[in-house]
């Protein structure tokens, strides 16, 4: 019932302690036994507090960035392209433009914003696949994860959040979007 094709997907699930043993172990393992990644993966590190959504958004757009057009985004799709995850970081960190939208977009949505100094317990993320391959972009995560061959977003993606709520069975808040293309008019 998912239109097609999906470009990405963006996941919300609850920050738990199983979750945050999972993270550690994983980036343990992945430091110690190098993975490949896709030199075409963008991938931001997640510094400005509560910014996971919109974290996840961009990663969504730069790894899709055919269907950006131009605005605030395009602009820093363009410039993020050459630099590292710490640069693009900091890129964010100093776009007085995107803390602008930010801080509109989370103020005319449904429920109450948090403080930004607030610790929440829910987190945004992104698939993509780049190269036939199923990247996780988690901004909170040293490096993007290659969940190896992927030839169908929707399946891999699944498979991959499955494992998530497996983790935590008792947790309820889980969701996902899919980011899809329409059909050219």
């Amino acid at each position: 019932m998912i239109p097609h094709p999906v470009t990405a997907f963006v996941f919300l699930f609850p920050l738990t302690d199983n979750y945050e043993k999972h993270k550690e172990e994983e980036e343990a393992r992945l430091t110690k036994h190098e993975q490949n990644v896709c030199p075409d993966v963008i991938f931001f590190k997640q510094t400005i507090a509560n910014a996971c959504g919109m974290i996840a958004l961009l990663h969504s757009l730069a790894n899709n960035d055919s269907i950006v057009g131009p605005g605030l985004f395009r602009n820093l799709i363009d410039q993020s392209k050459d630099m590292s995850p710490e640069e693009r970081a900091e890129m964010l960190e100093n776009s007085k433009e995107l803390a602008d939208i930010h801080k509109t977009c989370a103020q005319a949505g449904q429920t109450q914003v948090p403080d930004a100094s607030a610790e929440v317990d829910l987190h945004f993320i992104c698939f993509v696949v780049k190269d036939q391959h199923l990247y996780e972009l988690d901004g909170r995560k040293l490096f993007p994860i290659n969940h190896g061959k992927c030839l169908d977003l929707v399946e891999g993606a699944a498979k991959v959040m499955r494992q998530y709520i497996a983790r935590d069975p008792n947790q309820t808040s889980f969701s996902a979007i899919a980011l899809t293309k329409t059909p050219e008019q």
